[in-house]
Parts: structure tokens; sequence; C-alpha cells
């Protein structure tokens, strides 16, 4: 019955003396289905179990059994064996030790279960998880170029108009809170039609590019940002910038497209690539908008090209005239804006 029972078992039941060998009184007949040698091979001494624990894993199992034998407590391990045909396997070992009424151990009795199948299972779902991180990985990391894309301007380099209205009302909010100034200096390249016809397209890119990375590097401060606002134009937000320190940094900007010294012959104010910019500033509060600032910056570069360009004007009262109509002409714009950007979002979510 009980030898019946032993055969039916789904491993290897086994009775070993307690040493480092592993020397075994006892092993049932699924020891060949194991291993591929024959019980009596281990029995008469002819091979050894503690030879076929795969090298790296005998230190470990030895240690882990004995700790769990001077306690008296069962053990589990899982290991690696290497069969008669030299092929690998896992396995499950579970035992106990077997101890007389003084509490000396006499020895050890367990059950040993193939769990190669198992294994090899663990192993694919491993490395299908392993590759599901990597393609999630990929996947954020493309959503991410995506979003930095999107908000880059192609040709320049530098923020785009998507990127220009984000920042700008992101930062209307934050300032109207702290109640303080927000500048805006919007650029035009002056005469740049003409420049593209005399000189070609290709010369117009590369001119807007310097020109880009001109304004880029003398606007140094993290917070402010400098973006392409349209065509040959372009805008600096300008956080926490009272209207001098604004007119201190226009001058540096102007003064650094001048040391360019891009020829424009077909210039009407200059035999160099020169730029009108308007300036202006405010204090952003609830009752207002941020397009209320893009309206007055426009009205200041207005009257800059109205004096005869390469010149810098700052928003006052005499600009103010036109800024409603440039107001209820940009409403719909803002709408258009905003409708795309939702779009955009849910196309990458």
């Amino acid at each position: 019955m009980l030898e019946s029972l032993i055969e039916n078992l789904p491993g290897m039941v086994y009775y070993s003396s307690n040493d480092c060998n592993l020397n075994m009184n006892f092993v049932s007949d699924n020891f060949y289905s194991l291993t591929g040698y024959q019980p009596e091979e281990l029995i008469q001494n002819q091979i050894i179990y503690n030879q076929l624990i795969y090298p790296e894993d005998r230190k470990y199992l030895g240690q882990e059994r004995q700790k769990a034998l001077v306690n008296n407590q069962p053990f589990q391990l899982i290991y690696r064996i290497i069969t008669a045909k030299k092929e690998l396997k896992w396995v499950w070992e579970q035992g106990k030790g077997v101890y007389c009424s003084n509490g000396e151990l006499l020895a050890i009795k367990g059950l040993i279960i193939d769990i190669t199948a198992q294994k090899q299972v663990e192993s694919k779902l491993t490395k299908q998880n392993l590759a599901l991180q990597k393609a999630e990985v990929a996947l954020i990391t493309a959503n991410q170029q995506l979003q930095k894309v999107a908000r880059i301007d192609g040709l320049t380099g530098i923020a785009n108009r998507r990127s220009f209205d984000e920042y700008l009302e992101k930062e209307w909010r934050r300032l109207t809170r702290t109640k303080s100034p927000l500048s805006l200096i919007l650029c035009d390249v002056d005469y740049f039609k003409y420049y593209n016809d005399y000189y070609g397209h290709l010369a117009g890119d590369d001119c807007l590019r310097k020109i880009a990375q001109t304004i880029k590097q003398t606007v140094k401060r993290s917070a402010d940002l400098v973006a392409r606002y349209g065509g040959e134009e372009f805008a600096i937000i300008l956080p926490n910038t009272s209207d001098k320190n604004a007119e201190k940094l226009v001058e540096l900007i102007r003064t650094a497209i001048h040391k360019l010294h891009i020829n424009h012959s077909a210039s009407r104010v200059s035999k160099y690539v020169t730029m009108s910019m308007g300036v202006a500033s405010v204090i952003p509060t609830k009752a207002d908008s941020q397009q209320s600032l893009i309206a007055k910056a426009d009205q200041a570069l207005y009257h800059a090209k109205e004096k005869g360009r390469d010149r810098i004007v700052f928003f006052n009262q005499d600009c103010s005239q036109g800024t409603q109509t440039y107001l209820e002409n940009n409403l719909s714009y803002a709408k258009s804006q905003e409708n795309i950007s939702q779009s955009f979002l849910l196309a990458l979510s």
C-alpha cells in the first residue's frame, strides 16, 4: 500500500543520511525518470546525488538545508540538476529531518519534483514581460518626443506658436496669483519678403535660423521663452519682468541682430538684416487676458514699422488705438487653437 502510494507521487521520494554528499538510503523508482540513472546506482554509491546538482547551486543548497535542519524546520528548495543525458532540469525539493528523542538528527526524508516545464513557462513569461516593458518604455519615449516635437518649430529649433500660446496662458494665470509683472516682445524681420525674393528661400530659411538662435542665446533666463510666432515674426515671453528690465533686454537683442551683419541689399533701412520690435508690460489680472498683452505688443510693433522700422517701440497710450480690434479679430483664432490642441492630445492618448 505504502509502496504503491510512493510510486504514484509526482516525483521522487528519498531517505538520506545527513552528510555533504547526501548519500541516499532509499529512493523511489521515479528517480530514473527524473535523472536518467537507476535507483540502484545511487544506493550503491556509484553516483552521488550531490554531484548531480548544478555546481553553482550546491553551496547555496547546503547552507539553506542545514539552516532548516538545525532549527528542526522543514525546508523547500528550488535548484538545477544535471541528468545522465547531460540535460539541465529544474527541481523542487521539500524535506525535513528525522530526529531521535534527544534531538539528534538521524536522517533526512523528502520529495523531489521535476518543475522544468513550469520554469520554462516562467522564463517565457518573464521574457514576454521584459519585452512588454521595453515596448512600454519605447512608447512613452516616443510620446514624449512627439510632445516635444509638437512644441518645437521645425525650421528654427525654438518653441513654436502652440508652445507660445500654452506658456503665455500658464504664466498669465501664475502671475495673476502672485501679482507680478509679465512682459512680451514681438519682433519682425524688416523687409523679409524682399530678402526672400532677392536671395532665395533657402537663404531666407538660414537667416531665420540665425536670428532665432541669436535671440535664444541673448535671452538667458530659463523661465523666458523664445518662440517663432509666425513667418518672420518672433516672440519672447518674459515672466517676472518689468518694463525697465524688458527695455534692457530688447536693446541687447537688437544689438545682437545688428552684429550678425547678415547682408540685406533689398532692405530700405539698412544694408544688413534688421528687426522692428514691439514691447508691452503688464501685471496680469483676472479681469484681463493674455490676448490683451499680445494686442499691446502687436500695436507697439505696428508703430515701430510705421515709424521707419529697425527700431523698438514700447506700448503706451499712443499705441492703444486698434487694440480692441486686434482682440476681436484674434478671438476666433484662440478658439481654433484650443480645439486643435485638444484633438492632438486625444490622438496621443
